[in-house]
């Protein structure tokens, strides 16, 4: 189980890290994800999975600080 979370762990003192976020509401966009969570940092990324169907968000992303 450790496994799966060693590449969310920060990578040799650098500050840089990806913090996984669920259970983001269906009318959560982009914009608002990167307003929301800029005040605990700077992003330099985000990522949105989406289902390959439809194109609507899952409901979790990435963000990469």
């Amino acid at each position: 189980m450790t496994s799966r979370f060693n590449k969310l762990r920060l990578k040799g003192g650098s500050g840089h890290g990806v913090v996984y976020v669920g259970h983001l509401p269906r009318g959560f966009a982009e914009k608002e994800i990167k307003k929301f969570f800029s005040q605990f940092g700077e992003i330099q990324k985000i990522r949105v999975a989406r289902s390959k169907k439809t194109g609507r968000p899952k409901g979790y992303c990435f963000l990469d600080f």
